[in-house]
């Protein structure tokens, strides 16, 4: 392994549960061109009002965090903590049936940890990263949000069908200059 500092560019997003802790992981390209990964370990969290705290503590359990948000409404509000991510949507609708209004509780796992972070899509990295089945990954590195120009391959593709999507007319793609159309 050895010690980088790299930009890239964020094209895909998703997670991975590794021996029972979540980490985001964020898929792209180095401006080399050459494919990265980065896994991060990061908490799935939302967040309730303090006022409800004592109601939700009797649905589940759960961490909490005091945090100096607020509402719309100016009212404080706590830092939910959850151990990975599925258990958000799940205990989201425990306090919705319980009358518990939630805040930023469908924000997706990695998409919250992207905004934490301030990264849209061009990143820094500053970490050690492995070369595994010819991707560098890098495990819990530092990133930077940074304007980067990559070079990424780009295909559209485009599919014709009836009203009711049972019957395909043709497919149609494109990736630079070579461009097919199968009817």
């Amino acid at each position: 392994s050895f010690f980088l500092f790299m930009k890239g560019l964020v094209v895909d997003t998703g997670y991975k549960i590794l021996s029972g802790r979540p980490y985001v992981a964020l898929y792209g390209r180095l401006a080399s061109g050459e494919p990265f990964l980065t896994l991060h370990s990061f908490r799935p969290y939302f967040f309730i009002l303090e006022s409800d705290l004592e109601k939700a503590q009797h649905v589940e359990e759960f961490e909490t965090v005091r945090v100096p948000y607020r509402d719309f409404h100016d009212r404080p509000v706590v830092q939910i903590m959850v151990q990975i991510p599925s258990d958000v949507p799940l205990l989201r609708e425990a306090f919705h049936k319980e009358g518990i209004q939630t805040f930023e509780a469908d924000v997706p796992f990695a998409r919250r940890y992207l905004i934490d972070q301030g990264i849209f899509a061009g990143v820094e990295i500053d970490g050690d990263a492995e070369i595994q089945d010819g991707v560098r990954v890098f495990f819990d590195s530092v990133l930077h949000p940074v304007s980067v120009q990559v070079p990424l391959k780009v295909m559209a593709i485009d599919i014709e069908t009836d009203a009711v999507a049972k019957k395909i007319y043709s497919l149609a793609f494109g990736c630079g200059r070579d461009q097919r159309v199968l009817i």
